[in-house]
Parts: C-alpha cells; sequence; structure tokens
C-alpha cells in the first residue's frame, strides 16, 4: 500500500504538471457510462494516443520509449491489452461520448491534437460494432 500510495502521489504531481492527454476524456465515457475503471479506460486508447502522438512529434515518442526502456510496438501493445476493456459501441452512442468531450482541454497537452473526426474513428476503431 505504501508503494501504490507514493506511485500514486507521484502520478497525481505529474498531472498536475503536464496535464494528460486524449485518453482521459475519452475514457471518461467508458467510466462514466459503462462503469470501467478509470485507469482501464485511459489505458485502452494508448496505441492510438501514442501512435497519433508520433505523427506530430516522432523525436519526442522516441524519446519517450527509451526512457521507458521498451520498443513503443511494445508499450503500444502491453498497455491496451492489460487494460482489457471489452465494450461495444453503437454509431448513436460514440457520437453521444464525442460531443460530451469534445471540448475538453486536455487534447492540446499532446504532439498532436485529434479532431472530433479522429474522436469518432478512434472510438469505432477500438470499440464499435462491426469489430470482433
Amino acid at each position: 500500500r505504501e508503494a501504490l500510495l507514493y506511485a500514486s502521489c507521484a502520478g497525481g504531481i505529474a498531472i498536475n504538471k503536464t496535464g494528460t492527454g486524449f485518453p482521459h476524456p475519452l475514457g471518461y465515457n467508458l467510466t462514466l457510462m459503462r462503469g470501467i475503471p478509470h485507469g482501464a479506460a485511459c489505458g485502452a486508447f494508448y496505441r492510438e494516443y501514442l501512435t497519433y502522438n508520433e505523427k506530430g512529434d516522432a523525436k519526442l515518442c522516441q524519446a519517450l520509449y527509451d526512457a521507458i526502456g521498451a520498443d513503443g510496438e511494445e508499450i503500444k501493445t502491453v498497455i491496451p491489452e492489460k487494460s482489457a476493456v471489452d465494450i461495444k459501441l453503437d454509431d448513436e452512442t460514440i457520437a453521444m461520448f464525442v460531443n460530451k468531450v469534445k471540448g475538453a482541454g486536455n487534447y492540446k497537452n499532446s504532439p498532436y491534437v485529434i479532431n472530433e473526426q479522429e474522436m469518432t474513428d478512434i472510438y469505432r476503431r477500438l470499440f464499435g460494432e462491426d469489430n470482433a
């Protein structure tokens, strides 16, 4: 519990300094509307988050991978797999989710700022009814 307390505190300090990226607002919908724990909800978006940010600043993303000591593809695979979010969303729900979080300030904290269409595309890729 002590280690968890320190990790939680360090995470809070980091968020206070840097803010969060798009996994947080997109994940809020999964947490609030589908009961998915927020850490898992955020983690489900990490492949997309890192992939989009590589478009904005590949060198910065590589510096992150180097600092973590893992390959970018490994991180993009392991975090979403560990999140294990297995839900399906119809297009109406996706549109409602995007509408709820489209104006969040979190988006500007990233090297690549996603737009509403990209938000929709991300939800569909990850949770669309057509995905197996």
